[in-house]
């Protein structure tokens, strides 16, 4: 399951973290942001100011689209939804791991740290964090 902006970055760029795994899946949910919201106007003025950036975008969301049509093409179960509000976390669960990245309203995401956590039986929490990726 995964919740982000576009994918683009995340599953659509063969040297992305999760590309492999999407082609490797058998089933996967998926929220994106509507390329066409008035969010994601607003973000994307906020942090270019131009209106390049939401076209960007906006071909960003069709190739990750294109993507995971590629994908149900092959029989995978993929589900995509997209929503209308910027999202406050990029957020992947695969098996027992959470990897969260928060979007800050004012700075792109790759400068914000990640955070990796694992589901464990000894521990007494439900996630065990494992690192910080700067």
């Amino acid at each position: 399951m995964m919740i982000g902006s576009t994918g683009s970055k995340t599953f659509v760029d063969p040297q992305g973290d999760l590309h492999d795994v999407l082609k490797d899946c058998l089933e996967a949910k998926i929220l994106l942001l509507n390329p066409h919201s008035g969010e994601a106007r607003m973000r994307a003025a906020t942090l270019h100011g131009s209106r390049a950036m939401i076209a960007d975008w906006r071909e960003q969301a069709q190739s990750a689209v294109e993507f995971l049509k590629s994908l149900k093409a092959t029989q995978k179960n993929i589900k995509l939804k997209l929503y209308p509000d910027y999202p406050h976390v990029n957020l992947v669960i695969l098996g027992d791991h959470i990897w969260v990245q928060h979007y800050h309203a004012t700075q792109d995401i790759k400068t914000m740290p990640e955070y990796v956590f694992r589901h464990t039986q000894q521990d007494h929490g439900l996630y065990h964090c494992l690192t910080s990726i700067s």
